[in-house]
């Protein structure tokens, strides 16, 4: 008997389980030694029922059967004891709530039961309620253990099944760290999609999260506990355990501690981020934590805190091949830092923040100086400071416009990318988009070269590539990728960021000064940040766009910028090359052999404009096979050159017949054409007859000449209305730039 091989559907679940649990032990393994947790023991923080009213009827009576109080150590029996296994964590900032989840996922670790899940820690920061909230664990867990993907081993959605299954609980820290106008829509989001049985712990301040509940938004089936201050006893105590038995420099902060419960110092102390940083600080010989009981220096909690978070990146970056200068440049670096964050409303950062005020101008000089060149080589001077001008502000608003909010910005908020893998993303999608800049620049100048101006495909080509060249360039330039080149070019000049930014954000990650999530940077603890801005004001905006928070078409805002100043560009160029061949139309006027009949059709008079161009009609009678020929000139016999001959065509009466009619310059023919009147009104034929090149008149003639084609016995009338020739719009010194040939005699 032959025995299968492969595995039950249930034996998969177990071994995603264990493969799962050894990457998440890994990884917390890592954080935890990164961040000291357990050098020494962390402080045992008490907690207690909130007696906010932040939950449902039915989560308070359910808390009324439960402790009322305990501490850290506490918080797993504690889950494991609610009915629906789901927590809500409140705290002030600094309290310890992300120290909190760390511990907590690492204690279900250490002390797991048959039927206890695998506990992930989400920062709940890179997610937004315009993903499905289960789209976005199943991602980041996938992304946090790429084996789960693998189909051949574990099976189709195991992820998925995990969640179904209640194999996993869901550690969502930092709800406040959303943007403040998608905090209801979050907790909504998340109440919706954890269902029932599903072990679930959310971290948040305990101000913002009783804000959202006063609009009757709350998570449903959660259990709300509030994390208590600090004791003097426990700051005692970890002191103590935290320094080594000769430092006495710490008695007499002990002694104050013990004897003082309401001073500043220990007010200052009754947050785990506040021991943390004093014990960081006063690890140097030079700063006494003595000196922080002095009231003249330190009269409030918050000049104690201030002082603290101030003196705290000198102390992690001083170190004895670090100079004081270099110190201070890392401490203007992060503060550059934490002002895009304050500037964008997030506690993300990522690379694509960095932009510069410069940028925007300087891409609109770009624009403005591919387009001023090109007006400037066709209509000289005024023309193209005007229009490049015109061009150049165009594309500076449609750089600001496609930059506000990071628009250009797409990769997913739920990116699992390194930061330095995204460079290459962009800088493929900055090329992408020059390079169809290129091609649409390069095609719109050469075929209006050749089909307006009678260049040479060879020179029209040249100027096309090099004005196309340009567009693409400044196209590159204005991109996500090109203006954080330039901006961190910028601010390396300006001494505001390091040239090699991310080293220096991978450095500050080392340190612990910065925590790294996907494709974005966090401060470790964003007091620092909020320090560092001296803000505490924050906005809806966010350093990560989803796909699904807008149209489709958002792939395409890098070619915003250029496409504009393209547009503007070839509506401008048409205008001004309509303009000049308005003024350069020159009347024709009967000069010998047939002479036909003149009618003016809208004369001027002391009533119009003085630039009136009067409306005139030439006419002549065609008998039956019939040949007239007609010369015209210009009316003052100037020298010129000549691009078209103008007006409109017609035929009338006679229906059934036709006209043939040529029209030359002495020996050279110009063109030739057919005139029915198939009907019994008149038949026409408008427009331009455009010459293969630039020809000079040189006192020549224009002949026209008809010959009937049919046999009809009527008479036929042949009309010219507003016989014109229109003049080379071309200076010599435009043709010389442009490199395009004189007008020729033949």
């Amino acid at each position: 008997m032959i025995q299968s091989t492969r595995r039950s559907a249930e034996d998969d679940l177990n071994q995603a389980v264990h493969r799962l649990r050894g990457n998440v032990q890994a990884s917390l393994e890592t954080e935890i030694a990164r961040r000291r947790l357990k050098q020494p023991d962390p402080i045992q923080v008490g907690w207690s029922l909130t007696e906010r009213q932040v939950q449902s009827r039915k989560a308070a009576r359910e808390a009324a059967d439960l402790p009322q109080s305990g501490n850290l150590a506490d918080i797993p029996a504690l889950l494991r004891e609610l009915p629906d296994h789901q927590l809500v964590v409140l705290g002030p900032p600094g309290a310890g709530k992300s120290v909190l989840s760390l511990l907590l996922a690492w204690d279900f670790l250490q002390s797991t039961r048959p039927s206890d899940p695998v506990p992930v820690l989400l920062p709940l920061s890179s997610w937004r309620p315009t993903i499905r909230l289960l789209t976005w664990i199943t991602r980041r867990i996938t992304t946090f253990c790429p084996d789960l993907a693998d189909e051949r081993e574990f099976g189709k959605d195991v992820t998925k099944r995990l969640i179904s299954e209640r194999r996993i609980m869901l550690i969502l820290d930092g709800l406040d760290e959303l943007p403040e106008a998608l905090h209801a829509l979050a907790v909504e989001a998340i109440d919706a999609a954890i269902a029932e049985g599903l072990w679930l712990l959310v971290t948040c301040r305990a101000s913002e999260y009783e804000s959202i509940t006063r609009t009757g938004t709350h998570l449903t089936r959660a259990i709300a506990v509030e994390l208590e201050a600090v004791t003097p006893d426990q700051a005692i105590t970890y002191l103590r355990d935290s320094t080594v038995t000769r430092d006495s420099r710490w008695g007499p902060v002990h002694d104050h501690l013990e004897k003082n419960p309401d001073s500043a110092l220990t007010k200052a102390l009754s947050s785990p981020l506040m021991l943390y940083l004093a014990l960081t600080v006063c690890r140097r010989i030079e700063n006494d934590p003595r000196d922080l009981l002095k009231p003249d220096r330190f009269p409030t909690p918050a000049a104690i805190e201030s002082h603290l978070l101030d003196s705290y990146l000198h102390t992690v970056y001083a170190e004895p091949t670090i100079s004081k200068r270099q110190v201070d440049s890392a401490r203007r670096y992060l503060t550059t830092i934490a002002q895009q964050m304050w500037r964008d409303g997030t506690f993300d950062f990522a690379w694509w923040q960095i932009n510069a005020r410069v940028t925007g101008p300087l891409a609109g000089t770009a624009f403005g100086l591919v387009w001023g060149w090109l007006f400037f080589a066709l209509y000289g001077p005024l023309v193209g400071i005007s229009c490049g001008l015109a061009a150049g502000t165009a594309g500076w608003l449609a750089h600001t416009a496609v930059r506000e909010e990071l628009r250009q910005v797409h990769i997913a908020e739920d990116a699992h990318h390194d930061p330095k893998s995204t460079l290459p993303q962009y800088a493929g999608i900055g090329l992408l988009a020059g390079l169809i800049s290129a091609g649409g620049t390069t095609t719109a100048v050469g075929l209006l070269l050749i089909g307006m101006l009678d260049a040479g495909s060879a020179q029209a080509w040249r100027h096309g590539l090099l004005a196309g060249g340009s567009a693409g360039l400044a196209t590159l330039l204005g991109s996500t990728w090109g203006s954080y080149q330039v901006s961190r070019t910028w601010f390396s000049l300006t001494r505001r960021l390091p040239w090699p930014l991310l080293k220096f954000l991978d450095n500050a990650r080392s340190l612990g000064v910065l925590r790294q999530n996907g494709a974005v940077y966090q401060f470790n603890h964003a007091r620092i940040q909020t320090q560092l801005t001296d803000e505490h004001h924050r906005t809806p905006r966010s350093v990560r766009r989803p796909w699904t928070s807008g149209s489709h078409w958002k792939i395409l805002l890098p070619l915003a910028p250029s496409g504009a100043q393209i547009g503007l560009a070839m509506f401008g160029l048409l205008l001004v090359n309509g303009f000049f061949t308005q003024i350069n139309q020159v009347p024709l006027s009967y000069s010998s052999w047939a002479e036909p009949e003149l009618y003016i059709i809208s004369p001027c008079d002391a009533n119009t404009p003085a630039a009136c161009t009067p409306s005139f009609r030439l006419q002549w009678e065609l008998p039956q096979s019939s040949r007239w020929k007609t010369a015209l000139t210009v009316g003052n016999k100037e020298k010129l050159a000549i691009v078209d001959l103008d007006g409109s065509a017609s035929a009338n009466g006679c229906p059934g017949s036709s006209v043939e009619v040529r029209l030359a310059l002495g020996k050279l023919a110009l063109a030739r054409f057919v005139v029915k009147n198939d009907t019994p009104g008149p038949e026409s034929v408008a427009g331009k007859v455009s010459l293969p090149r630039a020809i000079n008149l040189n006192d020549r003639q224009v002949e026209i000449t008809l010959r009937r084609l049919d046999d009809k016995t009527c008479d036929l009338s042949f009309s010219w209305v507003n016989a014109r020739v229109v003049k080379d719009r071309l200076s010599p010194a435009a043709r010389q730039r442009l490199g395009i040939a004189e007008p020729s005699d033949t």
